[in-house]
């Protein structure tokens, strides 16, 4: 089992320690975050009673070339989200949408951070965790995938739902040749 660890754009030096491998499992570690910081995307504001805000999709770079043959076990999702909200109470909550196309928004939630309940003037951390749906782990055979946010808020409330964390863990039982 080759266990690799990247963020950013070390996906060439992944490409050149998977050839030798043959078949067996592969395990990617994406840093989603740092993709959605650098973009300004890392943030979503809210106001309730509407029933969403969204961020602009945001593309990141996944996996190396050669791997579209493999299958993908699991993708699991790990972070952390601050709803920092300024005015109102109510529930705000966090919805992630990844597709092979920038249009993310057309299809249904890849995962979704449960809604926690808001004051006004007061910080909801939200740790969550979970595993994809096999509909969306395959989205992750492709080099290239866009991810968007959607804020989810109830009641009367406005603020910004701030992520500090967001983790891809990439299971793949790689058929290179």
């Amino acid at each position: 089992m080759l266990v690799t660890r990247f963020t950013g754009f070390a996906v060439a030096a992944v490409g050149v320690l998977l050839l030798g491998c043959g078949e067996g499992r592969a395990i990617f570690n994406v840093d989603v975050y740092s993709f959605l910081k650098d973009a300004g995307n890392d943030s979503v504001p809210y106001v309730a009673p509407s029933p969403f805000d969204t961020t602009p999709p945001q593309l990141v770079n996944l996996l190396p070339v050669g791997l579209g043959n493999s299958l993908v076990e699991s993708v699991t999702v790990t972070g952390t989200v601050d709803f920092a909200n300024l005015v109102g109470n109510g529930t705000v909550g966090l919805e992630f949408y990844i597709d092979t196309v920038p249009a993310v928004y057309a299809g249904t939630p890849a995962f979704s951070v449960t809604p926690v309940a808001v004051t006004p003037g007061n910080t909801s951390p939200a740790p969550f965790q979970g595993d994809l749906a096999a509909l969306s782990r395959q989205l992750f055979l492709n080099q290239k995938v866009y991810v968007g946010m959607r804020a989810v808020a109830t009641g009367v409330a406005a603020g910004k739902a701030r992520l500090s964390a967001l983790f891809l863990r990439i299971v793949l039982q790689d058929k290179i040749f």
